[in-house]
């Protein structure tokens, strides 16, 4: 799947709250690499969304791990529209990360789903503790979010402009794909 193709299964409305046991003949459906399968069965019942930097070490949780590896895949965005249908909210909420980023078309299709969502999941922003439990709409859409300006963008330099305010992150915006990706190095 090429980026920005809108693929029907990334665009298909997600069940509530999937059961993580799926058929492995449906996962390798998907013609992953062996890394990517395994990190789809990962994202299929994460029990806590984000976690880009935890720790002294500042390392992703198993879900952002999971994430970045499905990202690199030839057939990422059909991985992640299986994840958006058969994963629990946290799971399928990575995987709109990941929409955002690699098939914009599709994750603004699913935005409405999630915006009338009232459920709520657990969620580790970064560090060492976890943050209380989120609305998904609140997560999909957040007051004072930070904007990205589109898929791939970095975070922008934020606090120079708003001294004083926190930083928010949400899916619309751009915040969490932004911390979520895979960093990358330049010399």
């Amino acid at each position: 799947m090429t980026l920005g193709t809108t693929n029907p299964i990334a665009a298909a409305p997600p069940v509530a709250n999937a059961p993580a046991s799926v058929d492995p003949a449906l996962i390798d459906g998907l013609k992953l690499s062996r890394a990517g399968t395994a990190a789809v069965r990962r994202l299929l019942d994460p029990k806590i969304f984000g976690g880009w930097a935890v720790g002294a070490a500042a390392q992703p949780t198993d879900g952002v791990a999971a994430l970045r590896t499905i990202m690199k895949e030839r057939n990422a965005v059909a991985a992640l529209g299986f994840l958006r249908m058969h994963a629990t909210m946290e799971g399928q909420l990575m995987a709109l990360v990941g929409l955002y980023d690699l098939d914009p078309v599709a994750f603004h299709a699913a935005l409405p789903t999630y915006l009338n969502s009232k459920a709520s999941v657990r969620v580790w922003e970064t560090g060492c503790m976890m943050g209380p439990d989120r609305a998904v709409a609140d997560l999909v859409r957040a007051k004072g979010a930070v904007q990205t300006g589109g898929p791939g963008m970095p975070l922008p330099r934020w606090q120079p402009k708003h001294p004083g305010q926190g930083i928010v992150f949400d899916l619309a915006g751009g915040g969490y794909s932004a911390v979520m990706r895979e960093r990358t190095t330049t010399p």
